[in-house]
Protein backbone atom coordinates (compact mmCIF):
# COMPACT_ATOMS: atom_id res chain seq x y z
CA UNK A 1 0.00 0.00 0.00
CA UNK A 2 0.94 3.45 -0.41
CA UNK A 3 4.16 3.66 -3.09
CA UNK A 4 4.70 7.25 -4.81
CA UNK A 5 2.25 7.61 -7.27
CA UNK A 6 -0.13 10.44 -7.06
CA UNK A 7 -2.56 7.55 -5.90
CA UNK A 8 -0.51 7.28 -2.60
CA UNK A 9 -2.96 9.41 -0.17
CA UNK A 10 -6.17 7.14 -1.39
CA UNK A 11 -4.32 3.92 -1.65
CA UNK A 12 -2.94 4.20 2.65
CA UNK A 13 -5.86 4.65 4.27
CA UNK A 14 -7.84 1.63 1.43
CA UNK A 15 -4.99 -0.07 2.26
CA UNK A 16 -5.50 -0.44 6.02
CA UNK A 17 -8.96 -1.18 5.75
CA UNK A 18 -8.44 -4.36 3.23
CA UNK A 19 -5.68 -5.21 6.05
CA UNK A 20 -7.95 -4.98 8.62
CA UNK A 21 -10.92 -6.80 6.57
CA UNK A 22 -8.32 -9.42 6.41
CA UNK A 23 -7.42 -9.42 10.01
CA UNK A 24 -11.25 -9.74 10.59
CA UNK A 25 -11.42 -13.31 8.52
CA UNK A 26 -8.47 -14.10 10.51
CA UNK A 27 -5.67 -13.54 8.45
CA UNK A 28 -2.22 -12.46 9.79
CA UNK A 29 -1.36 -9.30 7.60
CA UNK A 30 1.47 -7.50 7.24
CA UNK A 31 1.24 -4.15 5.00
CA UNK A 32 4.37 -2.79 4.32
CA UNK A 33 4.10 0.68 2.36
CA UNK A 34 5.38 -0.05 -1.19
CA UNK A 35 8.54 1.45 -2.11
CA UNK A 36 11.65 0.21 -4.15
CA UNK A 37 12.39 -1.88 -1.60
CA UNK A 38 9.41 -3.75 -1.47
CA UNK A 39 10.73 -6.82 -3.25
CA UNK A 40 13.49 -7.16 -0.70
CA UNK A 41 11.48 -6.43 2.78
CA UNK A 42 8.88 -8.81 1.46
CA UNK A 43 11.41 -11.74 1.49
CA UNK A 44 12.39 -10.48 4.80
CA UNK A 45 8.78 -11.60 5.76
CA UNK A 46 8.94 -14.70 4.07
CA UNK A 47 4.71 -14.31 3.20
CA UNK A 48 2.68 -17.57 2.47
CA UNK A 49 0.83 -14.56 -0.75
CA UNK A 50 1.27 -11.27 -1.14
CA UNK A 51 -2.33 -9.50 -2.44
CA UNK A 52 -0.34 -6.81 -5.27
CA UNK A 53 -3.55 -5.33 -6.18
CA UNK A 54 -6.65 -5.36 -3.75
CA UNK A 55 -8.76 -3.09 -5.81
CA UNK A 56 -11.84 -5.86 -5.12
CA UNK A 57 -11.11 -6.37 -1.51
CA UNK A 58 -10.54 -2.51 -1.10
CA UNK A 59 -13.87 -1.61 -2.58
CA UNK A 60 -15.80 -4.20 -0.33
CA UNK A 61 -13.31 -2.93 2.36
CA UNK A 62 -13.68 0.56 1.85
CA UNK A 63 -17.46 0.99 1.30
CA UNK A 64 -18.37 -0.41 5.17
Amino acid sequence: MGGASAEREVSLPCGRACATALRGEGYEVVGPDAGPDLGERLRGFSPDMVIGDCRMVEDAACNR
